[in-house]
């Protein structure tokens, strides 16, 4: 029985894992292909190619900044611009080993979602 649950324990961890894999995957290239289909239509539109590169570029740094917001809740992390003007410091890693702080986070969020 005890097997059986820490089984079921860590393939719910992977299925996680897998699952926050895909949406970062989804949030990186949302932003991206509507600045690109943007960008074509504008480009079109004012007869400016410079207009396209600049639409891209746009939607890769919104790709990448919801990729990265999506992994700094996921992990708990604060870093960055607010970060900074909240005073707050990076969260620490007690357990001092990565695998067991994700173990730990992955435990809390299976608790809150039951």
């Amino acid at each position: 029985m005890i097997r059986s649950a820490e089984r079921k324990a860590k393939d719910r961890k992977a299925l996680r894992m897998i699952v926050l894999v895909t949406q970062i995957g989804i949030c990186m290239m949302v932003p991206v292909f509507l600045c690109v289909f943007a960008g074509q239509w504008a480009s079109r539109k004012l007869d400016n190619m410079l207009i396209f590169p600049l639409f891209l570029l746009i939607g890769i740094l919104a790709g990448f900044r919801s990729s990265w917001q999506m992994i700094s809740r996921f992990t708990g992390l604060k870093f960055g611009i607010s970060a900074a003007r909240n005073g707050q410091e990076p969260a620490s890693d007690s357990a001092g080993d990565k695998g067991e702080s994700e173990g730990d986070d992955l435990e809390e969020m299976d608790q809150r979602d039951q």
